[in-house]
């Protein structure tokens, strides 16, 4: 796994969320967020170093998924929705995350 590709991918889409930090945020309270699946026996001292690196921070799940969040994660309704949703699509653009493996998904969820 190329680390630095994996943080400055991270700064990239956090920084594409800037736009909508202070959008709307009226609509069903929810908990959507981003994930990302890491190669097999990537460890949590990995995952806090990168998140530290890049400006967010990683709480583990099951089988290599790791919840993404952080500050730019912010609202709990439409805006929070449209931030995370922003976030994995421009991951999904990097093609070395592809390459090493990595995968990215938004999580849905409301209250």
């Amino acid at each position: 796994m190329n680390t630095q590709a994996l943080i400055n991918a991270l700064i990239r889409a956090r920084e594409s969320t800037t736009a909508l930090q202070n959008s709307e945020d009226g609509g069903t309270c929810n908990f959507d967020c981003p994930f990302l699946v890491m190669p097999k026996g990537t460890r949590e001292s990995t995952m806090n170093a990168i998140g530290k690196a890049a400006g967010v921070w990683f709480d583990k799940w099951d089988n290599g998924e790791w919840h993404i969040s952080g500050d730019f994660l912010s609202g709990q309704g439409n805006r929070r929705a449209n931030i995370a949703e922003t976030f994995v699509t421009c991951l999904r653009k990097e093609d070395s995350l592809k390459n090493d493996g990595i995968k990215c998904y938004l999580y849905c969820s409301t209250d």
